[in-house]
């Protein structure tokens, strides 16, 4: 049994400490946790104003069963991570850089054989996740996270802390520190965890050695280092491939400050979503009061509140108290997700101050800059620093770092038209590459780093104003410096901090350059594999103490003739068999009457459930609006139907201890509403106006957890309220926030509805599954252009799985969209799958139906010729689930109670359910061509779960069709949480009864 555990490390600051690391240990249950670090020892080595921070921790599962482990690292915007290391049979093992989708697709296939690997990846922002896995009962797993910083400098000195006060007793608990001496003289101070000891004066470095066993930190380990003292500059070189990168980090010259006039009108646009929890917002608050205090004269001051959507502006005149609009700050509710991309700046104001951690959750970094002076603030850990950074430097604003300074400096670069750093000159014979390039303000010192192409150099720093260069700073740049090998990693990690502002635009040449010099970016992530095998088998370069082997087999390994996508139309052509034949037999005419039928898999007997009928009426069919005609094999017509949706009959809880992180939700047994609700249903038709319409009789799912029950008993006027009361204690369980969505749009409040599914997207950024099951709830809602940016961004996160296209490709023809369908189809039938091929026989059957209804709307010419064939059904059930690594099964019964299922494909009276899909995802299909009237009953058996890690309960979708691929098609949706597998429940029907 395996148990996912979060072991979160919260990288933030300390007081008015440039950046420090908080390790703390988090379980994901109630219970009393039983990851225990026994070891923990922690090198810190300072290069200038850089320090680098290496934790390697030993971590002990005291518990009984098998964990799994979770580091989640929110790091600031001037951290990341530049090495990652586990333990493989009992020696650390060196992760090495890898192209971040290849890297997990690795991951994840080595994990399917039952061996773990170890990944670290960057999400949105600057968070950096990885996994342990496994840790065995008593068993011991050790993991290396390095971590490098720029320290920021107050009253002459460069300040370091590392919080670690919400650590339990560690067994053996040691801190080393080497401060490179370059040209200071001036030995560095100690400060809390560190005042009983001091630095020892050596060589090159003043060091300082910390060792404690059974120790429990109460205070912040830090000290502070001398800025500059016999040079007003520092300067380091290295050699790497020939050629010679220096870092110069110095003091800058005595920059003016020119008040600003005050301007007429300030726009605020905060940012309201999920996230803003995670903000400094105090520190913003009390950022943007100082700032509105000290503009003189009265100014109007517009505020606009925005997440997904942009709300109304609400306007405040300020002359010197901005109290009345802090108070209304204070008092806005943060839910939703983060779209930039949906906000236009206003056109009226002199100048805009951006409140936000710039991710844009559900959409691309494209923002629609205004003329004007855009302020942005980076005041939390993960923030996506690049942008706010690239916002501010286009728009001629100032990016204001929360994070590493007191408000009242802060402020400064707010008040007035103050000199910069606005580039650097030198002569490109004699160097080259220098960073950063772009304008930006300083607080007392610069850093540059690039390459010298000759012994010596001169490099010419320039400030100035938005009127140009105002003053100049010359420096000697020399082979002769000291060295330090970090040098050429600095000067990557400043290139690719510049390139990422850009990122769409840049994104190769940031992957090739984390990938050189190891660093983790947004497509660049750590691996470490167990075996040279593994390297081998997935063209991996391994770490330097199996490169030579790795080499070697490389050497001799013998290079595959073809990858066989030349041969796409031939494999494909079983599925096109497969189906003409189903399509074109004759079934029985009267089909006999069977018995369940069970099937085993793997050894095991699966048990049928008993038959759960629904007690609703029979309802009159819908009918769909006008399109065009379809080049099918006409159908029985004196046929109606009814798509009925019975409700889940038991949902078992999952056992404590089995939690994941994000704790699943508790829920009792699944109850039924007072009524059904009449849905009007999507589709299409060529029938009169005047014929009354179908209709769908709806029994929803209603689980009964207990934040629901508070809800059901809630006024109207005071349901937002209560969910928000509610929220803060259910903040991280992924189904609080499906479920009470769905409650909001069963009470036809769709705009809240939608805010609070959106909430889900900001707990666990880039993950497919809670993306999924956002993006399909949309669906449902008729949102498909908020659906099909979030299937979009799955389709990045995982482009290895057809799925990913399938999903967006519905989205699309649902909302009209049917070349971009269309041309999703074509692509997944013109690629081999591997494990997914299967999903073909499905995507053959949408493929037609599309074209059919909309042939003349569709240019087919990249259609191959062979898969166009007259398909329609007057039955078709599709399932497919939210998760990976799940074997979900879907069962029909038809009116003859004979049951199609993974083991009997096929019914006495024409029934098809395609292949058995036994990890991961679907979809499965059930179609029938000529219906016998009667009930189709449909159940879902949830088989196995093999996750590594569970994110909250599977969700499953069924979508059920009549008359598919004809004139007259109605479809319905409906979605269904499950708890535990081995878990069998009746989920729907559709009923065939003479019609008119």
């Amino acid at each position: 049994m395996k148990v996912r555990i979060l072991l979160l490390f919260a990288i933030g600051t300390f007081a008015w400490y440039g950046s420090a690391a908080q390790i703390s240990i988090k379980s994901g249950s109630n219970t009393e946790n039983p990851i225990k670090i026994t070891d923990l020892s922690i090198k810190v080595k300072v290069v200038g104003n850089i320090a680098t921070t290496s934790f390697e921790m030993t971590v002990t599962n005291t518990s009984k069963r098998t964990l799994e482990g979770e580091l989640s690292l929110p790091l600031n915007g001037d951290q990341d991570i530049c090495r990652y290391a586990l333990d493989v049979n009992g020696k650390l093992r060196e992760g090495v850089p890898v192209e971040k989708i290849k890297a997990r697709q690795t991951f994840e296939a080595i994990v399917r054989r039952g061996v773990d690997p170890g990944l670290v990846q960057k999400t949105k922002g600057n968070i950096f996740k990885t996994k342990i896995y496994p840790i065995t009962p008593n068993g011991k797993r050790t993991v290396a996270i390095g971590i490098t910083e720029t320290l920021t400098a107050k009253n002459g000195k460069l300040l370091y802390s590392l919080p670690l006060e919400g650590i339990d007793t560690v067994g053996h608990f040691t801190v080393d520190v080497a401060v490179v001496k370059g040209s200071t003289s001036q030995t560095p101070s100690t400060d809390g965890g560190f005042s009983t000891i001091s630095f020892d004066n050596q060589e090159n470095t003043y060091n300082l050695s910390f060792k404690r066993d059974s120790y429990r930190p109460e205070k912040a380990i830090s000290f502070a280092v001398p800025q500059f003292n016999t040079s007003k500059e520092q300067l380091y070189t290295t050699e790497f491939e020939g050629k010679t990168f220096f870092y110069l980090y110095a003091q800058a010259p005595l920059l003016a400050q020119q008040t600003k006039p005050t301007p007429s009108t300030i726009a605020v646009y905060w940012d309201n979503s999920s996230s803003a929890d995670r903000r400094a917002i105090d520190k913003e608050l009390q950022l943007l009061e100082v700032y509105l205090n000290r503009l003189k004269g009265a100014k109007q001051v517009v505020v606009y509140t925005f997440n997904h959507e942009v709300a109304v502006p609400k306007t405040f005149t300020v002359a010197d108290n901005a109290a009345p609009l802090i108070a209304y700050l204070k008092s806005v509710k943060n839910d939703g997700a983060t779209r930039l991309d949906n906000i236009s700046f206003s056109s009226k104001a002199s100048e805009i101050l951006l409140f936000t951690d710039g991710i844009n959750t559900i959409s691309t970094d494209e923002v629609k800059l205004p003329s004007v002076p855009v302020y942005t603030f980076i005041s939390a850990a993960g923030c996506n620093t690049s942008m706010l950074r690239y916002i501010a430097n286009k728009t001629n604003g100032e990016a204001i770092n929360l994070q590493n300074q007191q408000v009242e400096a802060a402020v400064i670069p707010m008040l007035g038209n103050n000199e910069r750093f606005v580039g650097v000159t030198y002569d490109k014979t004699k160097m080259q590459d220098v960073y950063p390039t772009t304008s930006q303000s300083i607080n007392g010192s610069i850093c540059l780093s690039g390459i010298l192409l000759s012994d010596k150099a001169t490099l010419t720093v320039n400030y100035g104003n938005k009127q140009g260069v105002t003053q100049s700073q010359a420096f000697s740049i020399s082979k002769d410096a000291p060295q330090d090998a970090s040098v050429v990693r600095v000067w990557a990690k400043m290139k690719i901090a510049e390139l990422d502002t850009r990122y769409e635009q840049n994104k190769e040449e940031i992957a090739e350059l984390g990938q050189k010099f190891g660093i983790v970016t947004r497509n660049t992530s750590f691996l470490v594999l167990e075996s040279i095998n593994d390297y081998v088998q997935y063209g991996i370069e391994p770490p330097a103490e199996l490169r030579a082997e790795y080499n070697q087999i490389m050497a001799n390994r013998p290079k595959p003739s073809s990858d066989g996508s030349e041969n796409i139309v031939t494999q494909n052509a079983q599925y096109v068999k497969m189906l003409s034949d189903w399509y074109n037999a004759k079934p029985a005419v009267k089909p006999i009457k069977k018995k369940h039928r069970t099937g085993k898999r793997g050894g095991r007997v699966r048990f049928s459930p008993p038959v759960i009928r629904s007690d609703e009426e029979v309802t009159e069919g819908e009918e769909m609006n006008s399109q065009d005609t379809l080049n099918a094999a006409p159908l029985d017509e004196n046929v109606g139907q009814e798509i009925v949706a019975t409700p889940v009959e038991a949902v078992r809880e999952i056992a404590q201890e089995e939690e994941p992180a994000f704790q699943a939700v508790e829920q009792v047994a699944a109850r039924k509403s007072e009524e059904p609700i009449e849905v009007v249903v999507a589709g299409y038709s060529n029938t009169s106006k005047k014929e009354k319409p179908q209709s769908i009789a709806l029994q929803p799912w209603m689980p009964d957890a207990p934040y629901l029950r508070v809800l059901r008993e809630t006024v109207t006027d005071k349901l937002d309220s209560t969910y928000f009361a509610l929220k803060a204690n259910n903040a991280d369980r992924p189904a609080f926030f499906i479920e009470v969505s769905d409650f909001f749009f069963k009470k036809e409040m769709k705009a809240t509805g939608i805010r609070v599914l959106l909430s889900l997207l900001e707990m666990d950024a880039e993950n497919p599954e809670l993306l999924k099951i956002a993006a399909h709830r949309l669906v449902q809602e008729g949102d498909y252009a908020d659906a099909i940016l979030i299937y979009q961004e799955v389709k990045k996160l995982r482009p290895e799985e057809p799925q990913s296209y399938r999903d967006l490709a519905v989205a699309y023809e649902l909302s009209g969209q049917y070349q971009n369908a269309l041309d999703l189809y074509c692509y997944i039938m013109g690629k081999s799958w591997g494990r997914f091929d299967i999903i073909k026989e499905v995507i053959l059957n949408e493929m037609n139906a599309l074209i059919a209804a909309h042939r003349k709307k569709l240019d087919i010419s990249n259609v191959e010729p062979s898969y166009i064939m007259p398909m329609s059904e007057n039955v078709r059930i599709v399932m497919d689930w939210s998760t990976n690594d799940n074997d979900i099964d879907l069962w029909v019964d038809d009116p003859s109670k004979e049951r199609c299922m993974y083991s009997h494909k096929r019914t006495e009276a024409g029934g098809k359910i395609s292949a058995d899909f036994t990890g991961g995802y679907g979809p499965e299909e059930f179609i029938i061509k000529k219906a016998i009237p009667g009930e189709y009953k449909v159940f879902t058996n949830y088989f196995s779960d093999g996750r590594q890690s569970l994110t909250g309960p599977v969700t499953i979708y069924l979508t059920l069709y009549t008359n598919y691929g004809t004139p007259k098609q109605v479809r319905k949706s409906i979605a269904v949480q499950l708890k535990d597998h081995k878990e069998s429940i009746s989920i729907g029907s559709i009923t065939f009864t003479p019609g008119k």
